[in-house]
């Protein structure tokens, strides 16, 4: 069964209003082990919105809002996966490429589940 474990920046279910200047700036991203106590694969997207309304997840469509993702492996409780200039996004190539000014932020963990089949293939 899949699992969708919501991450905002170091707090879960909240959305994060971030004044930014992005030449410089990264996002740590973790979990807290209330949320899950297990290390966790899959995949983590950052969510870049200039509106909380609906929260920046649900704006999320073809070309509109700036969204990065980088996979995690094994990812433990408290520890921290970075989203930088260096990670890829859409529609812009690099969070270096937004303009400064008041964002809303919020990162989704979608998990992935581990499936082993009959031939021994995972």
């Amino acid at each position: 069964m899949r699992q969708l474990i919501r991450i905002a920046v170091t707090v879960f279910f909240q959305v994060l209003l971030c004044s930014i200047a992005f030449a410089d700036t990264r996002f740590e991203i973790s979990y807290d082990k209330s949320a899950a106590p297990g290390p966790l694969t899959g995949r983590v997207i950052l969510v870049i919105a200039r509106s909380d309304r609906p929260e920046p997840r649900l704006q999320i469509a073809p070309n509109t809002m700036p969204i990065f993702g980088v996979d995690a492996e094994i990812l433990a409780p408290g520890q921290t996966l970075v989203i930088d200039q260096t990670t890829f996004g859409h529609p812009v190539d690099s969070l270096s490429q937004l303009p400064a000014g008041d964002y809303f932020v919020q990162a989704i963990f979608n998990v992935y589940t581990e499936c082993r089949r009959s031939d021994g293939r995972t």
